[in-house]
């Protein structure tokens, strides 16, 4: 999907995405080490499983999972769902 095309749906609709991300996450056997990355390194507490971390310490795992996700369903924001303007 282009970005051109995902701005036109969230113009005309709410978007969802609601998957296995845990599942999908844990199947990249991530260690305590990739959670934290260079940025947490000295983080004094256990960061694995902290999943939203992700997004700054390991970017490009979520960013091949979001892609997955869009290449395996034509069209995976099509939830009909409608809210009143």
């Amino acid at each position: 999907m282009s970005p051109h095309e995902f701005a036109r749906l969230l113009s005309e609709r709410i978007l969802i995405l609601d998957g296995a991300m845990g599942t999908m996450i844990q199947r990249h056997g991530l260690t305590e080490t990739d959670y934290r990355s260079d940025r947490f390194a000295s983080w004094p507490r256990q960061l694995q499983g902290n999943n939203d971390l992700l997004c700054l310490t390991a970017p490009g795992v979520i960013g091949e999972i979001a892609r997955e996700y869009v290449c395996l369903w034509p069209d995976p924001w099509g939830l009909p769902i409608r809210l009143p303007r």
